[in-house]
């Protein structure tokens, strides 16, 4: 006769672990705030990630190839090409 206290005790932990699971824990409004200066543009943070290649040379790459496809004339090689023009370190939006 085999003991069923093992599975007595399986099914409750798996209970409570599905409880643990199921309850949601949420924030109200009043503890969510923006920085104080966040309009002021304060950088707190730049990831370069070298997995996903976020990088300026990316980004030159990008222009060849689309200097290839549409010419220099298009509005996204003249777009593209501003924004390799900013210092390194700044965020290329393009």
């Amino acid at each position: 006769m085999t003991s069923r206290k093992p599975l007595v005790i399986a099914a409750a932990f798996g209970s409570v672990a599905g409880l643990a699971l199921a309850i949601q824990v949420r924030a109200g409004g009043d503890k969510v705030a923006f920085p104080e200066n966040y309009a002021a543009g304060l950088l707190y943070n730049t990831v370069d990630r070298y997995d996903v290649k976020q990088y300026r040379e990316q980004a030159e790459y990008h222009l060849t190839r689309i200097a290839a496809i549409c010419g220099t004339d298009c509005a996204e090689y003249r777009s593209l090409a501003e924004a390799l023009e900013k210092p390194p370190g700044t965020s290329l939006v393009y």
